[in-house]
């Protein structure tokens, strides 16, 4: 995917999840779609595009937080990278499979958050960590992530088709 189309991709994506998600947030939960992307990518694309998509968006999503620097890029290049490796053995059209990833996923990369919060800010958090809110956004990702995976697939397809048609009739591509 050439980079500008990448950068306008990852632009879009963050402003949907750091504004847009927020009116369908249900009890304060809402789905991950930076993680779905990820997701998406390691299926799709296997490992080596997935940990760099997971690492570049994780790593996005900590500079504009108020968090640790590299948390999220750890997790999320992790995910990127056991999903792209897990792809060949699953398969992974199954929207029901899909589903599980993303389930999975979500839970992974919380756990992953709340261990090194836990660890670094143990005097804070005391203890008081619930995972209730994990499984619901685990819940809420892993029924928004398969529609989202038909919205990607007809987006890349539709690009695949423009960029064989522009190149049929001698126009270069981006």
């Amino acid at each position: 995917m050439p980079i500008l189309i990448f950068v306008f991709f990852t632009i879009l994506i963050f402003t949907i999840q750091t504004t847009i998600l927020r009116y369908i947030s249900i009890g304060g939960v809402k789905p991950d779609i930076i993680l779905i992307v990820t997701v998406y990518v390691g299926l799709r694309q296997g490992k080596e595009k997935g940990i760099s998509t997971g690492f570049i968006f994780g790593l996005i999503q900590d500079s504009l937080s108020a968090g640790i620097i590299g948390v999220n890029a750890l997790s999320k290049g992790l995910l990127g990278f056991i999903v792209g490796n897990v792809r060949e053995k699953i398969m992974s059209e199954n929207m029901i499979t899909q589903s599980l990833f993303i389930f999975i996923a979500t839970i992974f990369d919380g756990l992953i958050l709340l261990l090194i919060s836990e660890t670094i800010f143990q005097e804070e958090l005391g203890g008081r960590i619930s995972l209730r809110p994990l499984f619901l956004q685990a819940l809420y990702s892993s029924i928004i992530g398969p529609l989202l995976f038909l919205v990607l697939k007809w987006i890349k397809d539709k690009y695949v088709l423009l960029k064989k048609e522009a190149k049929r009739s001698g126009y270069r591509t981006i």
